[in-house]
């Protein structure tokens, strides 16, 4: 299926990859179909149709006892794993973001899906992601299954949170925010679906790390006849007000619209930021706060890019089980951070590794798969993939 994903010619599902012979193109009933020279399948080489078709009936990624308490029972054993690996692999860094991540299905049967029409896919299952604002690293992710009631992987310090409050909380007390006490303070971006005054005061008391975000004006803590900037002002207008009781500095800035926004950062400077109005660029004041969430802000929705455009294990595998595709999304995490990974350790000093492309770091990986022996241990694949990878791109 990996494999299948790097393809560049859509042959119309997975059949055609075991299809000896060049894919047709048809434009026209009474014209002639084309075959496109080299796109004979590749996959009837590893296995025949009917092997592939067995195996992937019989792919079951759950756990068998069912659990009432948790929604995502059959996928909490690849979560678990994932963010445990990410903790040991990565450096939590100065700079984190966090947002929701989403992994695509149209399910009726799913009951983690949600519609937002603002995305690309409508429907889809999110995912709570805390990533590195610099290399787009995942540093911990767990499933959006609504209020969750049962505190199902919840710390137990947090319980009792509100939802929006709780997974930012949540992500930082299963890196060990909470218990790094010596360590320098780090900064988060986050939107206005998680941020408020509350949750930035949280942050800063109980994990050392100051918060910058956007928020609703109808938020739990906003100052409401305070902050009134109406959207009929100047572009490049702004107020500021400042809680010395609890050092939140919360502002008003009028951009393309209204954008209200909390920090805790104590940072009240004015900077410039530049505009495009028709064919000039123009410059206006901006809050210094609001330039450091524009630089930091992006780290999860650019991790979403390289892991959804392109190949990919849940790219172009379509499953009726809906824990099917939402686990393939997770193995695309996994290979999100090993591509990270690998390419840090690249440009370490001295490193005589490469960085890699997505395309080829993933054809690797997809070839040493197809070709691994029943018999081999795990370490053996891992260590064929990294020195296939020394070699082919030295």
């Amino acid at each position: 299926m990996l494999k299948i994903s790097l393809s560049p010619v859509d042959g119309g599902g997975y059949t055609a990859y075991f299809s000896p012979e060049e894919r047709p193109i048809r434009f026209d009933r009474n014209i002639r179909p084309i075959k496109i020279k080299g796109s004979e399948g590749f996959a009837g080489s590893i296995m025949t149709l009917s092997r592939f078709r067995q195996i992937r009936a019989a792919f079951h990624p759950e756990k068998k006892v069912p659990n009432d308490t948790d929604k995502c029972y059959q996928l909490r054993h690849a979560i678990t794993t994932f963010n445990e690996h990410a903790k040991s692999t990565f450096t939590v860094g100065r700079d984190l973001c966090f947002d929701e991540g989403g992994i695509a299905t149209r399910s009726r049967f799913c009951p983690v899906r949600q519609y937002n029409s603002k995305k690309p896919k409508k429907f889809r299952v999110d995912l709570f992601i805390c990533s590195c604002s610099d290399s787009y690293c995942i540093f911990h992710l767990d499933v959006y299954q609504g209020k969750n009631p049962t505190e199902v992987g919840i710390h137990e310090d947090l319980i009792g949170l509100p939802t929006t409050q709780k997974a930012p909380m949540n992500a930082m007390y299963s890196l060990g925010l909470h218990l790094d006490t010596q360590a320098t303070p780090r900064h988060m971006a986050l939107d206005n679906r998680y941020m408020c005054p509350e949750l930035a005061v949280l942050l800063r008391e109980k994990v050392n790390v100051y918060a910058t975000g956007t928020v609703k004006a109808g938020c739990k803590g906003w100052p409401k006849l305070l902050m009134s900037l109406q959207k009929t002002a100047d572009r490049g207008s702004y107020k500021i007000a400042v809680d010395k009781t609890n050092n939140v500095v919360v502002m008003h800035w009028r951009d393309s619209r209204v954008v209200n926004m909390v920090t805790t950062l104590g940072d009240t400077t004015i900077r410039k930021v530049k505009r495009q109005l028709g064919s000039k660029a123009a410059l206006f004041d901006c809050p210094g706060p609001m330039t450091k969430y524009q630089k930091t802000m992006f780290g999860v929705d650019k991790g979403d890019q390289i892991r959804v455009h392109g190949g990919g294990f849940a790219n172009k595998a379509h499953f009726k089980k809906l824990y099917k595709k939402i686990y393939l999304g997770l193995l695309d995490c996994y290979l999100l951070n090993a591509l990270i990974a690998w390419n840090l350790a690249a440009k370490e000093p001295r490193s005589s590794k490469k960085t890699l492309l997505r395309h080829q770091f993933f054809t690797v990986i997809a070839e040493e798969m197809m070709c691994y022996e029943e018999g081999a241990g795990t370490s053996d694949l891992v260590g064929n993939i990294a020195a296939n990878l020394d070699n082919q791109f030295q």
